[in-house]
Formats: structure tokens, C-alpha cells, sequence
């Protein structure tokens, strides 16, 4: 078996000498892939690419609003990021949340950075486990397939490792959680709970089977409710200025994903928090978050704001942005 990374927005080319190794166990590694199978007599030459349709079924005029606000094709805008200074803060725009994971990154781990706080907005918790591998070296992680390492200090690694889509948008938090000394968490999920529920972070790994038939150990945590000492914790809410009353006086990075906003075209939520709000309801929330920032006195460090096609409707991406920035502009 081999496998090449192509430069366009593919994530594998895997040839298989083995004929009787399924799709099915190439897609385990690639869920959220589009998988096409290229067979001959005695190897299949496997072409893995992003599940760039599905989303655009869902939300119908994505394709048409990247090319009208970012003139950018279905294929190019996951690697799309953009870094703006907006008033006092630097702002990192990415469609894809999984892109945050390189600012995030040089941020954190810079040396003699103190004890940070991220506030996570987002309808998703991101901490579900990425499928890369350990290695001896903290902060380093291996690919599943070949030999390149992730180095959470090389931001090309980053970059590769969120290309091949080994590090994804719901995973792209795990391996920071495995590599900073410590770091305080706070999620603010519309359909949490008022009441702040918190837990203490334990970095853990778990067994992985690739499609080569190879082990690998993979990052995973666990959240537990003894918070004793605990250098890494997490905290979930749906009340805002809890949540901002926490950061008073903290470093802090402050994530946005559009999502929580509205998750409108999310197919794996229950129905009932996938409402699709009027971009009236859209603004106002977000206007009413910077009033709560202001009325706080945090001033993050970075923001980092994803897009989140197929999950945030495109339609409302110039309006939000526009508020967004405001926003940001009055901090």
C-alpha cells in the first residue's frame, strides 16, 4: 500500500495491492469523505476527496455566495483564512473551524505565555478524537497513513494535517488539549443549560484501527468531575455573561463559530436546535454578544471566527460579518 498527498484539496491517493480491502474500510478513516475507487486486476488506486456536494444540497445558494463575497470555488474555500486587525484585536477568519487550530497553536504554546482561557462559541463541543497517532515527542503526532508527523509548533504540519483531513472541524482542539501545560475551556452553547457545568480535562488515548490493518494510539479526552488541581478544565453554558464573568482579568481567545448563531443545516443535530433564523435574529444576537463583551471589559488576545458552510446559512455570511466586525471594531 502507498500513499501520496496531492497539493489540490484531495486529501489521499492510496494504492492498495491488496483488491479485497473494502471501500468501507478505507472511508473509516475518512468519514466525511468523498471516496472513488479506480480498480485493475491486482490494485485499486483510491482517490479520497471532501464531501464538497452534501453541503451544498443542504444549504442551496453556498456555492453562489462564495463566488459572489470571496470569488471562490467549492474546491478552494476550505483552504481560504484570513488575518485581520480590527481595533485592538487581531481576528483570524477560516471557513472551516479545523484551520483556528494554527493561531491557536502559535498562541498557546509561545513561551512564557500564562494560563489562558479560550470561549468557545459554537453549537458543537470540537473535542471528539482526531485520527493521527502518538508519538514520543509531546506536541508531535504521527499520520495514520506514511510517515509525516503533525507538529503542533509547525504550522505547515497544521496545515497539511487539517488539509488530509486527519485533523477535522470537530476535532481540531484534541491535540492542543495533549500538548499545553494548562488551559481553561469554556463552551457557551445555546442549548446548554443556564447553570455552569464543569469538569476537569483528562488527556487519554485510545486504540485505532487504520485501513492497513495498523494500531495506532490516538489522542482522546475525557472530562471528569473532580476539578481538583485540575491544569486543564472545561466548562459548558448557555449564559453568556457567566461565562464572560469567568474571563475577567484572564488572557483570553475568544472563538467564534457562526454555528452558534444559527446551526441551521446541520443534518446530525435533533431537529429541534436547527431552527433557521431570520438574519434579523442572527444580528441581534450577535449584537447583543458584543454588548455583554463590552459591558465585561474582556479584550481577547486573538479571535479566531469560522464560517461554518453547510452548517451556518451562506446567505447570512455578509451581514453577520459586517456585525461581526463592528463588534469587534467597539472592543
Amino acid at each position: 500500500m502507498s500513499a501520496t498527498f496531492d497539493d489540490q484539496w484531495l486529501c489521499e491517493r492510496i494504492l492498495v495491492n491488496d483488491v479485497h480491502v473494502a471501500a468501507d474500510e478505507i472511508l473509516s478513516l475518512y468519514k466525511d469523505k468523498i471516496l472513488r475507487a479506480a480498480p485493475s486486476e491486482s490494485e485499486v488506486l483510491y482517490t479520497v476527496a471532501p464531501d464538497i456536494v452534501a453541503p451544498s444540497r443542504a444549504d442551496v445558494s453556498l456555492e453562489t455566495n462564495l463566488r459572489a463575497y470571496f470569488d471562490l470555488s467549492l474546491e478552494q474555500y476550505p483552504a481560504w483564512t484570513n488575518l485581520e486587525t480590527i481595533g485592538r484585536v487581531h481576528a483570524f477568519f477560516s471557513f472551516n473551524h479545523s484551520m483556528a487550530l494554527g493561531p491557536w497553536a502559535a498562541y498557546l504554546l509561545a513561551p512564557g505565555r500564562p494560563r489562558c482561557m479560550v470561549l468557545h462559541f459554537d453549537a458543537h463541543d470540537d473535542l471528539a478524537s482526531p485520527k493521527v497517532g502518538a508519538t514520543q515527542t509531546r506536541g508531535v503526532f504521527a499520520a495514520p497513513v506514511g510517515r509525516a508527523t503533525l507538529d503542533l509548533r509547525d504550522g505547515a504540519t497544521i496545515e497539511e494535517f487539517v488539509r488530509r483531513g486527519f485533523v477535522g472541524i470537530g476535532s481540531f482542539i484534541v491535540p492542543l488539549l495533549h500538548t499545553v501545560e494548562e488551559l481553561d475551556l469554556i463552551h457557551i452553547d445555546r442549548e446548554a443549560p443556564e447553570t455552569v457545568q464543569s469538569f476537569a480535562i483528562a488527556p487519554d488515548w485510545e486504540s485505532y484501527q487504520t485501513f492497513t490493518g495498523t494500531g495506532i494510539s490516538r489522542p482522546k479526552v475525557r472530562l471528569d468531575a473532580s476539578l481538583e488541581a485540575a491544569r486543564l478544565s472545561y466548562m459548558r453554558t448557555s449564559d453568556v455573561r457567566r461565562a464572560l464573568e469567568h474571563a475577567a482579568g484572564r488572557d483570553v481567545i475568544l472563538d467564534i463559530d457562526l454555528d452558534y448563531f444559527c446551526n441551521a443545516f446541520d443534518n446530525n443535530a435533533p431537529p429541534n436546535t436547527t431552527a433557521l433564523l431570520s438574519v434579523d435574529q442572527v444580528t441581534c444576537m450577535i449584537e447583543e454578544l458584543g454588548e455583554n463583551l463590552n459591558a465585561s471589559g474582556v479584550v481577547p488576545s486573538l479571535v479566531t471566527i469560522a464560517l461554518s458552510p453547510g452548517f451556518f446559512p451562506s446567505d447570512y455570511w455578509k451581514s453577520a460579518l459586517k456585525v461581526l466586525r463592528h463588534m469587534l471594531a467597539k472592543i
